[in-house]
Order: structure tokens, then C-alpha cells, then sequence
């Protein structure tokens, strides 16, 4: 299978996807297995009946559409694998060919998941402008605030995120 990525813009992705005819020949077998095991044929057990009598009581377009599913289903998430990304949306798929002896060629767009760099915000910044007690209290109602959230002991603590020496 041959997959190459492009990107439309900074969030949108375009897969160009080549599957072998191997591929699609043994999608074809897996459609014909799943529709013979949901329908009941006269004259052949549930699941045994070959593949040109389900194509004669379903067509071999209702075949063709199962292996399609299957085929461009277990392509495209093998494909977003490879390439390591995460599909926000449904894929659009377009469909170039698809047949047993040429096999299949897709092209699917999509929505990436957006790579976020988050930037320092576990630092507490305090104006240096602040007098002792007021630097004081303000410590004491962070602390308060963060007790009473997550403790029931009553014990106030600076938090770890506060790295200033109190002169007070």
C-alpha cells in the first residue's frame, strides 16, 4: 500500500492512498463471507453459499459495495496510522479505482488533530511592587481557596508553584 500526505492547509490533511489488487481481491472473499452470513439461501447452509450465487440473488454491485467499505475502512485507518495522525472529522473519500486485477487508488481529506505547545503556565507571577502584608494576604487567600477545594484537614500550605521568600 502506498500512502502519501499532503497538506492543504495547517490543519487539513489530503491522503492519496494506493491498495494492490491482492488487498482488494481478498476484500472482495471478506464481502462475500459477510453478506452469506447474514442472508439464508435456498439450498445452501447459513454462510456456505458461493460467490457467484450471491451475486446472482444481490448483484454484484451489492458485492462490489461491500468490498469497497471493507477495503477503503482497513486502508485509510492503516494509512492514518503510518502517518501518525488523529482524524477530527470523517473522512471525504474519493474514489479513483477500484477493481480485482488493478486494484484501488482513494484519495481521502480530513481534519487533523492540531499539535498545541503549550506554553509556561504553572508560574504565578507577583508584582514586585506589593508590600509584605499585602503580598501576605494574597498568598493567604490562594492558599485558603486551594485548601478548601481539595482538603478537608484545614491546613494551609503555600502551594508548590509559589517559589518567593515572604519578608514580611
Amino acid at each position: 500500500m502506498n500512502v502519501k500526505a499532503e497538506a492543504l492547509d495547517q490543519h487539513k490533511v489530503q491522503l492519496t492512498i494506493d491498495v494492490p489488487a491482492e488487498v482488494v481481491v481478498k476484500g472482495f472473499k471478506q464481502a462475500v463471507a459477510r453478506i452469506a452470513n447474514q442472508v439464508k439461501i435456498p439450498g445452501f447452509r447459513k454462510g456456505k453459499a458461493p460467490r457467484r450465487i450471491i451475486e446472482m440473488h444481490f448483484g454484484k454491485e451489492a458485492v462490489a459495495g461491500e468490498a469497497q467499505d471493507i477495503v477503503i475502512n482497513q486502508a485509510l485507518n492503516d494509512a492514518i496510522m503510518q502517518e501518525k495522525l488523529i482524524a477530527v472529522t470523517t473522512p471525504e473519500v474519493k474514489q479513483e479505482r477500484f477493481s480485482e486485477t488493478e486494484g484501488a487508488a482513494f484519495t481521502a481529506t480530513f481534519v487533523k488533530q492540531p499539535k498545541v505547545k503549550l506554553g509556561e503556565y504553572c508560574v504565578l507571577t507577583l508584582s514586585t511592587y506589593m508590600s509584605g502584608t499585602v503580598l501576605l494576604k494574597v498568598l493567604h487567600v490562594l492558599t485558603h481557596l486551594i485548601v478548601t477545594k481539595t482538603s478537608k484537614s484545614g491546613y494551609h500550605y503555600y502551594p508548590s508553584f509559589i517559589n518567593k521568600e515572604i519578608e514580611a
